[in-house]
């Protein structure tokens, strides 16, 4: 197998692997480098990768080049570089780098705690004295 097969396969494994396990990481690219809302960087999909760029399309269509730099040197740089190229991305957005894809709802004697919690929120939102917690704070201040 001569190097420019071993190059497409290479990049074919990339993109195969970022759409189907790291689609939160192209949205976060998306967001950070090209400026993009969450809702337009929905549904973000890797179309092609240099060893300079990604190119990345949204569910409107439109294509977006994200900018590799350094370039990487060989196609064994690239699962390092996308999480370092990550990292930089959740940092600059201000957010975590796990991403909750699904809630389960608390169940059998969690869901008790819950529903009681919340009960006692709104059965109790005052005070022994009479004030919400925040004005009995803000009087303490003044």
């Amino acid at each position: 197998m001569n190097q420019f097969a071993k190059d497409e396969a290479a990049k074919e494994r990339i993109i195969k692997h970022m759409n189907a396990d790291h689609q939160d990481s192209l949205v976060r690219y998306l967001e950070y480098f090209c400026h993009l809302s969450s809702s337009s960087a929905r549904n973000a999909k890797l179309e092609s990768v240099t060893q300079d760029s990604l190119s990345i399309s949204t569910s409107t269509g439109k294509t977006h080049v994200v900018p590799i730099q350094p370039a990487m040197t060989t196609w064994s740089e690239a699962r390092t570089r996308f999480a370092e190229i990550d990292a930089q991305a959740v940092a600059g957005l201000g957010r975590w780098s796990i991403t909750v894809k699904r809630y389960e709802r608390p169940r059998g004697f969690l869901a008790v705690v819950f529903v009681t919690c919340c009960l006692t929120y709104l059965v109790f939102p005052k005070s022994m004295d009479g004030t919400k917690p925040a004005e009995k704070a803000q009087r303490s201040y003044v």
